[in-house]
């Protein structure tokens, strides 16, 4: 089966669960600061597997047991944040993005909002988090597509994203980050700041990866050959999605082109689970800590082949005192 029909395939189950769980959930969130909210993912080969219930679910907190406080499925409304690599390689694959943007945002909700961020060697915020989504739309064409050209700082990008995250201030929507990129570039951040960042701003990072052209493929051999010690690196977006929770479609492999990609990604964010639970007592704000969600033995037995993906790490708020 191809990436079309794979999409068209996926696209009503999606739908169809987002309304079963609409009617039968009323999320219930609080702007408690010791609260950690952990966006989850399941899935079973290709498909999501919607339906399930808090029960099915267990949450660790570095190892120790946490009961679920609240729990609902793609009920919260969201903040999306679109950051697209406009370097010079990354035109077509833009125009791509663009023509699906149409049936991408579809799936969408009146109030889910939108931002679009830029970034070659800078990062820039091209159209601030709005409900206006035919604008957001527009914009991509009329304010990305005609900037395209120059270097690549992939983690800067998602680490001035992340940062725009924090300085909104903590809400009840849901956060996530879709970067389409052809994963390379000049990493001048390390990866643990970046990642650092997401998680301090509750924020899944989603990536599209798009084919690299004969540029970016000689400079991914100068990188491993001519200058090993220098700045210029093969970045990793997917690693940095895995350990948010988010996930990558990889295009290259041609299993998917890139709007198909970018329709199914946008759909897979709007159908997520959030589990929110209470800290452990005694923290020191700015610690790390690590989180593992899993589905509960009698979930695992009905979806052995199940996959969980869920942030892997929060950072303690600087305002939760120490008890």
């Amino acid at each position: 089966m191809n990436g079309i029909a794979i999409a068209q395939a996926l696209l009503p189950l999606w739908l169809m669960a987002g309304q079963a769980a609409d009617q039968a959930v009323s999320p219930t969130f609080s702007a408690e600061v010791r609260l950690v909210r952990v966006d989850v993912e399941v899935v079973q080969g290709q498909r999501p597997v919607t339906g399930l219930a808090h029960e099915d679910f267990q949450v660790t907190d570095n190892g120790e047991k946490r009961p679920v406080r609240h729990f609902s499925e793609s009920a919260e409304p969201l903040d999306l944040v679109l950051l697209l690599d406009v370097s010079g390689s990354m035109k077509p694959q833009l125009q791509a993005v663009s023509a699906a943007a149409r049936d991408a945002f579809a799936v969408l909700r009146p109030d889910d909002r939108i931002g679009i961020w830029t970034f070659d060697l800078k990062a820039r915020m091209i159209t601030p988090l709005s409900s206006e989504h035919a604008q957001v739309r527009a914009d991509i064409d009329s304010k990305v597509l005609r900037k395209v050209g120059g270097g690549t700082n992939i983690n800067g990008g998602i680490d001035s994203v992340a940062k725009y995250f924090q300085s909104v201030g903590r809400t009840e929507r849901r956060r996530a980050i879709v970067i389409v990129t052809d994963n390379q570039g000049q990493k001048s951040k390390r990866d643990i700041v970046a990642l650092r960042k997401l998680w301090e701003a509750d924020a899944v990072l989603c990536a599209v990866i798009t084919p690299t052209n004969r540029l970016a493929k000689g400079l991914k051999v100068f990188n491993r050959v001519v200058a090993p010690y220098s700045k210029l690196s093969e970045a990793d977006v997917r690693k940095l999605a895995e350990q948010t929770g988010g996930d990558s479609i990889d295009t290259t492999r041609g299993e998917m082109t890139v709007g198909e990609a970018f329709r199914v990604t946008i759909e897979r964010i709007r159908r997520r689970y959030q589990i929110d639970y209470s800290m452990p007592e005694a923290l020191k704000p700015g610690e790390t800590r690590s989180v593992a969600v899993m589905l509960d033995d009698a979930a695992r037995a009905r979806y052995p082949d199940a996959q969980v993906r869920a942030r892997r790490k929060y950072v303690v708020p600087a305002d939760v005192a120490s008890k």
